[in-house]
């Protein structure tokens, strides 16, 4: 992944960010994002129009409470270390073996996954990973009377 802003003063109309996703030297999608987030592009040779967003966001994201966490397909989402435990498998195909998965201790998430988050730090860490199948999250300390809750996300 290729990416560069150009901006020679301030933010203004001239402003751009431009993408390029290639694979084995082959250009996939290559085109521009525009102050206003407007997208023109081109994606393997042919042009793919223009389309604007609000923000930009993973096509699914996955809210699991259960152990391991079901997530199908995301490549984000939340999960929670239960209560006495220090791990928490999250099944998704989305990993790979070379992926960069990103974790994030996120109290605020007791709404969304419908639980009280344990708010007592402890470092967490990915332990292990199945490409195509799940990967693990291991807690440096188990929590003691709530889940300890997380955000993650997979980058391949």
């Amino acid at each position: 992944l290729q990416v560069s802003w150009d901006d020679a003063t301030a933010v203004n109309r001239y402003s751009k960010l431009e993408l390029l996703v290639s694979k084995n030297n082959s250009p996939m999608i290559a085109g521009m994002f525009d102050k206003d987030k407007n997208f023109t592009g081109y994606a393997n040779g042919t042009f793919v129009g223009q389309m604007k967003s609000a923000s930009f966001a993973s096509i699914t994201d996955c809210a699991s409470t259960a152990s391991p966490a079901v997530c199908t397909s995301a490549a984000s989402g939340s999960a929670v270390i239960a209560a006495a435990a220090t791990t928490v498998v999250v099944n998704t195909t989305a990993v790979t073996s070379s992926s960069q998965i990103l974790l994030t201790v996120d109290n605020s998430l007791a709404g969304k996954l419908g639980v009280t988050c344990n708010t007592t730090y402890a470092n967490v860490y990915v332990s292990a990973r199945t490409a195509a199948t799940s990967f693990t999250i291991t807690t440096s300390a188990a929590p003691v009377a709530d889940p300890r809750c997380l955000s993650w996300t997979i980058v391949n």
